[in-house]
């Protein structure tokens, strides 16, 4: 027995309308086996050319054009007060965890910790 694959996500099927894994329409032809393994190839390869294809456009545009990270260190956004502010208020949480599993504080003066924080917030 030819065992079927779905030809969306590549996982066996064991039967019904609807593929377990991903969940799509499993669409039976007469006489046809639709979610042979070679459907499944054909369907990959389009993907991975589709990939190359954007792959090939973006060396095309360049890196440069793509993200302008010289242009944004060149205007030096980490001189705006609210950029400073903004990573302060995202990473200092994150210290103050480093902090404490580095410490093995416990409970309680992790708490005060963080309680600390968002008072001066």
């Amino acid at each position: 027995m030819d065992k079927q694959f779905c030809v969306n996500c590549g996982s066996a099927l064991a039967g019904g309308n609807f593929c377990t894994s991903c969940g799509a329409a499993i669409a039976m032809r007469a006489g046809d086996s639709s979610g042979s393994v070679q459907e499944f190839r054909d369907r990959l390869s389009a993907h991975s050319s589709l990939a190359q294809e954007a792959i090939r456009e973006m060396n095309l545009i360049g890196f440069r054009n793509l993200l302008p990270y010289k242009d944004w260190l060149r205007d030096k956004p980490w001189n705006l007060v609210w950029v400073r502010w903004l990573v302060a208020v995202a990473l200092f949480p994150l210290i103050l965890n480093f902090a404490a599993s580095a410490a093995q504080l416990s409970f309680e003066s992790i708490a005060f910790v963080f309680g600390m924080y968002f008072a001066l917030m």
